[in-house]
C-alpha cells in the first residue's frame, strides 16, 4: 500500500478534490481528509455507515442464541414446576431482551473498532501536527500506477489558478 498526500488549507475546494479523486477511479474507503477542526459537510462525502445493518444483524442473533439457550438450559434440567408452564413467557422475555441487546451492543462495538481502524495491525494515517485551517487529503493506493495517478490529481489542485 502506498499513500499519497497533500497538505492545503480547508478553505480551498477539498470537496471538488475528493470529487476529482473518484472521478479518477478511487473508492472513498480510499481517500481521507484529515484536519483539527471539523470541516463543513460540503468538504468531502461522506462514507456510508454500515453501523445500523451491524446492529440490526447483531440483535437478531443475539436474539436466536437467547431463546436457543434458555430452551436448552429449561429442557435440560427437569424441574418440578407444580404444573406451571417451563418456557414461561415473562422471566424468558427479560433474559431475551437482555441478550439481544448485549449482542446488539457488542457488534457495534466491533464494527466501530474496525471503522476507526483500532484493530490488531490496522494502521492509522500519521502526519505531522496540522496547523489550524489546514487539511491534509491522503489516497491509499494498491499499485505504482495509481499513485502516480493520485499525484497527478492532488499536484493539479495544489498549483495556483492562474
Amino acid at each position: 500500500m502506498i499513500e499519497v498526500s497533500l497538505r492545503l488549507p480547508w478553505e480551498d475546494d477539498l470537496g471538488g478534490l475528493v470529487e476529482r479523486l473518484r472521478a479518477g477511479g478511487f473508492a472513498l474507503r480510499q481517500i481521507d481528509v484529515l484536519s483539527r477542526v471539523p470541516l463543513p459537510a460540503s468538504a468531502y462525502p461522506l462514507r456510508p455507515s454500515r453501523m445500523s445493518r451491524i446492529g440490526v444483524i447483531g440483535a437478531v442473533l443475539g436474539f436466536g442464541a437467547a431463546v436457543a439457550f434458555l430452551v436448552v438450559v429449561t429442557l435440560d434440567y427437569s424441574l418440578r414446576t407444580g404444573g406451571m408452564p417451563l418456557l414461561s413467557p415473562l422471566p424468558l422475555g427479560v433474559i431475551t431482551y437482555e441478550m439481544t441487546l448485549l449482542a446488539s451492543m457488542l457488534a457495534m462495538l466491533a464494527t466501530l473498532f474496525v471503522s476507526a481502524r483500532l484493530g490488531p495491525g490496522r494502521r492509522v494515517p500519521e502526519h505531522p501536527e496540522l496547523e489550524y485551517g489546514e487539511a491534509i487529503v491522503s489516497v491509499t493506493c494498491a499499485d505504482l500506477a495509481q499513485a502516480q495517478r493520485a499525484r497527478d490529481i492532488l499536484a493539479a489542485a495544489a498549483r495556483p489558478a492562474a
